[in-house]
């Protein structure tokens, strides 16, 4: 259960540093349009900010040997990331289709 945990705790960096790729492409891409760049930045960095507050809590559940509640918090995480990612690019195939 230490190994699952700590796997966990390791899958929500996955968040991290796509939300940091995000930030460099955007401000790569629309660093002409200050307003642009500044609403994606404050949406990333509110989700980084999300996700570091929660590896926090897993370290403080890590240290006092709560494997089985550092776990499920962890994948719980971790699933709704993916199924979040996977309903953003189904949407956006959607729209491409002019459906929704």
């Amino acid at each position: 259960m230490k190994t699952i945990s700590t796997l966990g705790i390791l899958l929500l960096f996955i968040p991290i540093v796509v939300a940091l790729s995000s930030i460099f492409n955007n401000y790569y891409f629309y660093s002409r349009d200050a307003f642009v760049t500044r609403s994606i930045l404050i949406g990333n960095i509110s989700s980084i900010m999300f996700y570091i507050i929660f590896i926090v809590i897993a370290l403080i559940l890590n240290i006092k040997e709560k494997y089985m509640e550092n776990s499920v918090m962890c994948g719980t995480l971790f699933s709704a990331y993916i199924i979040s990612t996977v309903f953003s690019y189904i949407i956006m195939f959607l729209q491409s289709l002019k459906l929704v």
